[in-house]
């Protein structure tokens, strides 16, 4: 197995050495440093590509924020630790500021760095896979049109579960379009041409055809396993909208039950055209998601006036557990909310044990991540029940009327080291 290249960039030569130490002994990892700007632009720039990226903030010899952008250019596929004693304030900001250009931000580290903090991250960088960016620029509306028309867009499943037994509890439902031409086009590409070109609508029904398909495929075999497909903001201001979802569950013989779909937070999702159509589909029996909860401006009000079903912890607050004590907040907030208005909660993005443990305790009512499956064909699902390795003892629950999410020891999580989310 080849070695995993490391750029390491930090211009305090003690911490930069301390950081090499441990990095050195984790797998087989060949670290390049760079002690300014200038020397980090032209690593970035340069022929290697890295697997994984460590920069501090505070750099000598120009702009570190020009330098982070030219490593979302030239190393799309890096892993990005950001590591700074600036505080946690400038260095989160740092992060959201990365992942919206869609760098892969693993986490976000006060000095001085704790090694089991560090390794953690290391450890997701050598789980993750990414395809650059630029793979699917090419995509266009025509594209998408061929692609309906022709039915050459696929799905795949990623498998939920409980957080109090672990038992599969549904499976969110991926568009997946490998264009002859194209190749790998990502679902947000497909999702924002679709949007662009006004077909939106389309393209979701098309992939609830395909998802309620599967449910029915499934239930013939005896096993009902519940369907989740996201849908566009656009989708929810058409009024058949609700009457093309009950036509197609009717002549799949899927009950309504077995449909949950997940809705994003914009601004106009309490207009009362969206409020319409969204409370049709929930009195038809069809589950409502939250998507992204914790990430954007949603007020406990505004879910309170939404028919909502199901809240949907965003991964970014995930990501930061167990280490992450504004990510305890989050999570001890949304699932207070989502019990009090009667709603079960679904934290995305859960990576490893240590995070499904918390989220257990912490109340959770379902899990979703690479750490329980990763998306997969239709017709692996099966095999991914009886195969997979265990997951581990289910941690113990509050009684329903408490949610205390475990405190931030000291020994644990000392306030000068934090991972945020």
């Amino acid at each position: 197995m080849p070695a995993r290249r490391v750029l390491l960039i930090e211009d305090d030569e003690v911490v930069r050495q301390q950081l090499v130490k441990h990095l050195h002994g984790l797998d087989r990892r060949l670290v390049d440093e760079a002690a300014d700007v200038g020397t980090a632009r032209r690593a970035l720039e340069g022929p290697v590509r890295y697997d994984l990226i460590v920069a501090d903030l505070m750099l000598p010899g120009g702009d570190t924020a020009e330098l982070l952008r030219t490593a979302a250019s030239h190393q799309a596929c890096a892993g990005l630790i950001l590591v700074s004693g600036l505080g946690e304030g400038l260095l989160r900001s740092v992060a959201v500021l990365c992942r919206e250009r869609g760098q892969h931000v693993l986490g976000a580290l006060i000095k001085p760095v704790r090694p089991d903090v560090l390794r953690q991250l290391v450890g997701e960088s050598s789980r993750s896979t990414r395809i650059p960016p630029k793979f699917s620029r090419g995509a266009t509306i025509a594209d998408v049109e061929r692609a309906l028309q022709a039915r050459g867009i696929d799905v795949l499943v990623q498998p939920k579960i409980s957080a109090a037994d672990r038992k599969l509890q549904g499976v969110e439902v991926l568009a997946d379009w490998n264009d002859p031409s194209l190749g790998p086009v990502a679902a947000p590409r497909l999702a924002a041409v679709a949007a662009d070109g006004g077909i939106a609508g389309a393209l979701t029904q098309y992939i609830i055809g395909l998802a309620l398909r599967t449910c029915a495929d499934w239930r013939a075999q005896g096993r009902e396993i519940p369907v989740s497909v996201n849908i566009g903001n656009g989708v929810l201001e058409d009024r058949k909208f609700p009457d093309f979802v009950e036509r197609t569950l009717r002549s799949l013989l899927v009950p309504a039950e077995m449909l949950t779909l997940e809705i994003g937070e914009h601004p106009h999702l309490d207009d009362t055209d969206t409020l319409e159509v969204l409370t049709r589909l929930r009195m038809r029996g069809v589950g409502i998601a939250l998507d992204n909860f914790g990430r954007g401006q949603t007020s406990a009000l505004r879910v309170q006036r939404l028919p909502v079903s199901e809240l949907k912890i965003d991964r970014a607050i995930v990501r930061g557990l167990p280490h992450g004590a504004i990510g305890y907040a989050v999570v001890e907030y949304a699932v207070r909310l989502a019990r009090e208005l009667g709603m079960t909660t679904t934290a995305v993005g859960v990576e490893n044990e240590e995070q499904a443990t918390v989220l257990t305790s912490a109340g959770c009512t379902d899990l979703q991540g690479h750490w329980v499956g990763t998306p997969m064909r239709p017709e692996q699902l099966l095999a991914w029940t009886k195969a997979r390795p265990p997951l581990g003892e289910p941690a113990s629950t509050h009684d329903a009327g408490q949610c205390q999410l475990p405190a931030a020891a000291p020994d644990s999580c000392p306030r000068q080291e934090t991972a945020l989310a």
